[in-house]
């Protein structure tokens, strides 16, 4: 059977159900939405398969290898170096499967600067695949601009979640429903989107039976499992108050977190909570992604070129979180935008079909799941 080498701590869950949760950020790659990315990649393609982690050495490799896939997600930022990947390409100098490379910039018209050791992961990678999967059109100016130009844009594998070629129609036919309870994926502070932060979490207050939904940071976590803070994480949780509720007491704000907090343990444990609301609004995009698979009408509120990019190639509805203010309406929010069922299915198998041709040009062929279900 094909040998693969995975760049991922795991395929979407967490490997030990007694995991600290001061460890949840390490095994998550310090964002759980990467359950959702490294589930959907690894649907991808049948093998063989040996995870090895972020910052892996050849010591963490195994005997035999045929292929190097590597999930990239925000790869291509300012602060990463990456010049222990790009040394562990040419170490194991196997055709590499790159998929949902993506660089991280607030607006499209700055390109990241990138520090060396990431520019030659990007060039070592490139070499050995004919092309790298991009998540959108931002990333692949990205990559131009550093001399990588064999790349197609093919958005997330996570969108592969739910292989239900019926999802869209029946999210689309439910896009009206009554608002019941609300999944809110959130708890993304920047400045410039803390009207849209701050309307969401009055939504817990509002709407009755909503949910929290965590993928970060581990601060808030903490809190919502009832753990003693230290005195540098209660600084932090004060100033996520200042930002989400400055209304609340600290006392009201942690009750608020404790009662609503939803903590995911795997892809499949957060598909199953989600299936109990009847929308999701949010600034995560993989917790859209998800409440999408969970077949729940979902809006993403987009925020900088990774949410916008990956929105726009998806075909995730979506607004920008200028648009959200405090007088918005959920009913108002949702009425704003449809979802195209047609359009998004149609999308879904374009994209399926671009991952397709990398796996049979690369050799290792496509999944029985990527061509059974799209």
């Amino acid at each position: 059977m094909t040998k693969v080498v995975y760049l991922a701590e795991s395929f979407g869950s967490y490997h030990d159900p007694g995991i600290p949760i001061s460890r949840i950020m390490h095994y998550s790659g310090h964002n759980i939405g990467n359950f959702a990315f490294w589930n959907g990649a690894r649907k991808l393609f049948d093998a063989d398969m040996t995870c090895i982690p972020f910052g892996a050495t050849e010591k963490h490799l195994p005997r035999d290898i045929d292929f190097f896939v590597i999930p990239a997600a925000n790869f291509l930022n300012t602060t990463s170096d990456l010049g222990w990947l790009a040394n562990l390409i040419v170490k194991i100098d196997r055709p590499c499967v790159v998929v949902g490379l993506g660089a991280q910039s607030e607006k499209e018209d700055q390109i990241p600067v990138l520090k060396e050791g990431t520019i030659r992961f990007l060039q070592e990678a490139a070499r050995r695949t004919p092309f790298l999967a991009v998540r959108g059109p931002f990333t692949e100016k990205v990559c131009a601009h550093y001399g990588v130009t064999n790349v197609k844009v093919l958005g997330c594998p996570s969108i592969f979640t739910n292989g239900d070629r019926t999802m869209a129609e029946r999210i689309a036919a439910a896009w009206d429903q009554e608002v019941d309870k609300i999944a809110v994926h959130a708890a993304s502070i920047k400045s410039h989107v803390m009207a849209a932060e701050r309307y969401l979490f009055g939504l817990l207050r509002t709407v009755p039976g909503s949910a929290f939904v965590l993928q970060r940071p581990v601060e808030l976590m903490k809190l919502v499992r009832g753990l003693e803070l230290a005195e540098a994480e209660q600084a932090y949780v004060e100033r996520v108050r200042q930002f989400l509720a400055p209304d609340l007491s600290m006392q009201k704000f942690m009750q608020v977190l404790r009662q609503t907090g939803m903590i995911p343990y795997s892809v499949d444990s957060w598909i199953f909570t989600l299936q109990s609301h009847s929308h999701s609004l949010g600034t995560r995009i993989h917790g859209a992604i998800l409440s999408l698979s969970s077949y729940l009408p979902t809006i993403c509120i987009t925020h900088d070129t990774r949410t916008r990019e990956l929105c726009s190639v998806l075909q995730v509805p979506s607004i920008r979180s200028n648009q959200v203010t405090s007088a918005s309406s959920v009913r108002e929010i949702f009425a704003s935008i449809r979802m195209d069922a047609a359009v998004f299915e149609d999308n879904r198998s374009t994209l399926a079909s671009g991952y397709k041709a990398l796996m049979n040009e690369i050799g290792i062929g496509p999944s029985r799941y990527l061509t059974e279900k799209f």
